[in-house]
């Protein structure tokens, strides 16, 4: 975890923060500081309440692979978003869909939830014709934030969460390495897609693109790689009884 620092534990999981981060934070700050501190620290203050957020859905995922038996073993925010790093995703596609999609699933709860909490005024607001209050906005902006992470998170594109329902899908008739190399190829072109829309429009699709194509790569290989290590001789496992050696024991 080079280039990062630790921000603590949750439910034993390891938080960790990119340093590249930062520079999100302090983008945002300096773009809007022309309209004055109190906007500037208003802005970063949401962008804080999204990563909240962002760590809730990878802190859903951790707690779900942890129940079919898989331990988490961080989560990194990073100035994209969040990736939670799992000890081996589950071999079973189902268990891999219910751990996918409880992500995008947790982000609409909170919408749920956070429209509970304000829904009311701002109702009132809008049949008056009146404008939100800088709190009303703010929860507004949070509903609609968290909306639109659950839908780009189901984004059929590798190693996003809607790719690995998708690749999951595909593993139920097709087998785990066929129905991987299927959902990188498709992730990979979403990612091209992502990195020239992001040079005429926003370089930060750019950068998401060039994550989902890099993320692809690695899970092309660790699908090769598993499918190779199920693969191998039987006389190639270590055996379970074995002999423990002293210092001083020679070999005959």
């Amino acid at each position: 975890m080079k280039w990062s620092i630790s921000a603590g534990r949750i439910f034993g999981i390891k938080l960790r923060i990119h340093l590249t981060f930062f520079l999100l934070p302090l983008f945002v700050f300096f773009s809007d500081i022309k309209e004055g501190f109190g906007q500037a620290g208003l802005s970063v203050l949401f962008v804080c309440a999204i990563f909240a957020c962002v760590v809730i859905h990878e802190l859903s995922h951790s707690l779900v692979a942890r129940r079919f038996g898989r331990e988490p073993k961080s989560i990194m925010l990073l100035p994209i978003g969040g990736v939670a790093t799992i000890d081996m995703m589950p071999n079973k596609p189902l268990q891999e869909i219910v751990i996918s999609i409880v992500g995008p699933a947790t982000n609409i709860v909170i919408a749920i939830l956070l429209a509970l909490v304000g829904g009311s005024s701002m109702a009132v607001a809008l049949k008056n014709h009146s404008n939100l209050t800088a709190s009303e906005m703010f929860i507004f902006d949070l509903i609609a934030a968290n909306i639109m992470l659950a839908i780009f998170n189901l984004i059929p594109a590798l190693p996003m969460d809607g790719g690995r329902v998708f690749r999951s899908i595909l593993a139920l008739k097709f087998g785990f390495l066929r129905a991987t190399l299927w959902a990188v190829t498709i992730g990979k072109a979403i990612a091209v897609l992502f990195v020239v829309l992001g040079f005429f429009y926003n370089p930060w699709l750019a950068l998401i693109g060039l994550f989902i194509f890099s993320g692809a790569n690695s899970e092309k290989q660790q699908a090769i790689y598993l499918t190779m290590l199920a693969q191998r001789p039987p006389d190639l496992t270590i055996p379970p009884e074995y002999i423990n050696l002293g210092q001083d024991d020679r070999l005959p």
